[in-house]
C-alpha cells in the first residue's frame, strides 16, 4: 500500500467500501446524498488520521447517469491530486450483479481511467478530463460484460496509449479469453 493519504482514500477504502456495502451506498446516496457526502468525508478524515496528515476537508462534487436502463453511475470528487495514481474522480455502478469501481487517477503525462474488480486493477489509458468526457468513457466500458473485452474495443479503436492489466502490457495479454487471468 501507497504511503499516501490520497492513494489510500481512493484505492483502498473507497474501493473497499463499495465492494463490500455497495448496496447500502446506493440507498444512501438515493436516500440523502448529503449523509454519502458525510461518509465520503469521514473517509478522507481517516485516510489523513492513518497517515498522521492534517484533515482538510474538501468540497465533494457528485454526478449521476444512467446506464442500460437498470443501472447508475456515481461519479465523485477526490481531493485534488499530488501525484501520480491520486484520483480527481472515483465512481461505481448500482444495479450491477458484480461491483463496478472506477478511478480517474493523475497520470504521468495524461489522466488515466481504472477500474478495480474483484480481481484487481484494469488501466483502460487515457480518458478526458472533462466530467461529460468521463462518463462516456464510463459508459462505453460498461456496455461490455467482460472488462477485458471493453479493454479490447478500446485498443481496436486506439484509444490507449499505453495500457496496463495486473502490471503488464496488454500486448502481452491480448490472446487470452479473459486478460485478468
Amino acid at each position: 500500500m501507497e504511503n499516501r493519504p490520497r492513494y489510500y482514500f481512493a484505492h483502498q477504502l473507497m474501493k473497499s467500501l463499495v465492494f463490500q456495502g455497495k448496496d447500502k451506498l446506493g440507498f444512501m446516496i438515493l436516500d440523502d446524498e448529503n449523509k454519502f457526502k458525510e461518509m465520503v468525508q469521514e473517509g478522507w478524515k481517516h485516510s489523513n488520521e492513518t497517515f498522521n496528515k492534517k484533515y482538510r476537508p474538501y468540497k465533494i462534487e457528485l454526478y449521476y447517469k444512467g446506464i442500460n436502463e437498470d443501472k447508475l453511475l456515481v461519479l465523485f470528487s477526490s481531493p485534488s491530486p499530488k501525484k501520480m495514481l491520486d484520483t480527481y474522480f472515483c465512481g461505481f455502478v448500482l444495479g450491477g450483479k458484480v461491483p463496478r469501481y472506477f478511478t480517474v487517477e493523475k497520470g504521468m503525462m495524461y489522466t488515466i481511467l481504472g477500474e478495480w474488480t474483484t480481481d484487481g486493477h484494469i488501466n483502460y489509458g487515457e480518458v478526458s478530463n472533462e466530467i461529460e468526457g468521463i462518463i462516456s468513457r464510463i459508459e462505453d466500458i460498461y456496455t461490455d460484460v467482460n472488462p477485458a473485452d471493453a479493454m479490447r474495443k478500446i485498443i481496436e479503436e486506439g484509444k490507449p496509449k499505453k495500457a496496463l492489466i495486473g502490471g503488464e502490457s496488454i500486448e502481452n495479454n491480448i490472446i487470452g479469453n479473459d486478460l485478468r487471468n
